[in-house]
C-alpha cells in the first residue's frame, strides 16, 4: 500500500495537473483553500487598523499630498501608534471621529 501525500506535496502534485485531470475532492479543496483565503483577507480589511501610508490614503480615499499634510498638521497623531521605522497603525474609528470633530470646528470659523 502507498500513502497518501499530505500537505505541500500534494500542492506541487496538483499544480501539476490539467483542470481536465483533476479529481472532484481535488478541485474542491483547492476552491475550499482559495476561500479560505479571501474570507482570512476580507477579515483583516475589517479589522479596526490601518497600517501605514498606503492603507490610511486607501482608507480615507486621498492623495499622497493630502495624507501628509493632514499628518503635518497633527490633526491625525492622538489615532496613530509607532510601530518602530516608519512603520504605524491608526485606529479607523478615531481617525473618522478627529475628522469629524474637526470639520464641525472648522464649520463654526
Amino acid at each position: 500500500m502507498t500513502k497518501k501525500k499530505k500537505g505541500r506535496h500534494m500542492k506541487k502534485d496538483l499544480t501539476k495537473k490539467t483542470l481536465a485531470e483533476l479529481t472532484v475532492g481535488e478541485l474542491i479543496s483547492i476552491l475550499d483553500a482559495h476561500i479560505f483565503a479571501r474570507e482570512r483577507e476580507k477579515e483583516l480589511e475589517d479589522n479596526n487598523n490601518v497600517y501605514n501610508d498606503k492603507g490610511l490614503m486607501r482608507f480615507l480615499r486621498c492623495s499622497r499630498s493630502t495624507l501628509y499634510r493632514l499628518k503635518k498638521s497633527g490633526i491625525l497623531t492622538p489615532a496613530m501608534t509607532r510601530l518602530g521605522g516608519n512603520n504605524y497603525k491608526a485606529d479607523k474609528a478615531m481617525i473618522l471621529s478627529i475628522l469629524r470633530e474637526n470639520k464641525k470646528n472648522n464649520e463654526k470659523k
